[in-house]
């Protein structure tokens, strides 16, 4: 993939892709922080290793993080639908979304990146991170081809769905039941779905 021009929040926070292994271990055990510790998340967790990793971490994703001296304190993730389907199509309803953009499903599956696993550090919050991660990925997607972007987000998080909101994204499905059965402590969960046109 492409590699994205680092944005400067202030003079010590940058973001930047996660573009090596070391790096990539650095996003994982923030999320373990964020997800595992704080939220009580453990699917994917690894206790030995205090790394939170699921198998959509590969080769078409990207990791983006945000970092202030050398310490990782924000990230996101970005999944492109490249040489095969995400682990399922089922929950984005693509039939809905080619509907709403008057193309075909093939069009919106072969152009759209799902955007997940944001994680900040909890003396980082409200400081716009999140917002200029998203911006970034965004750069990125439209540079990889993608027109579309997609996400999940839990209905008890309507802070989350609010900063969807205010990226541009817009809801278009509500409450959507689904179950992960690939994680190591399966369970079922609402979420709301964004997307938003890029």
């Amino acid at each position: 993939m492409t590699a994205a021009p680092q944005y400067k929040l202030n003079s010590d926070i940058q973001i930047h892709p996660a573009a090596t292994p070391e790096l990539q271990r650095q996003v994982y055990q923030l999320r373990y922080q964020v997800f595992s510790q704080e939220l009580g998340d453990t699917r994917w967790a690894n206790e030995v290793q205090k790394t939170y990793q699921d198998p959509y971490d590969n080769k078409r994703s990207i990791l983006l993080m945000a970092t202030q001296n050398q310490q990782t304190i924000a990230t996101v993730r970005g999944i492109f639908r490249r040489e095969g389907e995400y682990l399922s199509d089922a929950p984005f309803n693509f039939e809905k979304l080619a509907t709403r953009f008057c193309k075909p499903v093939k069009h919106i599956k072969e152009h759209t990146c799902f955007v997940t696993r944001a994680a900040v550090l909890a003396p980082f919050r409200r400081q716009g991170l999140c917002e200029q991660l998203y911006c970034q990925l965004e750069d990125i997607a439209i540079a990889q081809g993608a027109k579309y972007c997609i996400a999940d987000v839990a209905s008890n998080k309507p802070h989350v769905q609010q900063l969807f909101l205010q990226q541009g994204f817009q809801r278009y499905q509500h409450k959507v039941a689904f179950t992960n059965n690939n994680a190591i402590q399966p369970e079922t969960w609402l979420g709301d779905f964004f997307v938003k046109e890029i």
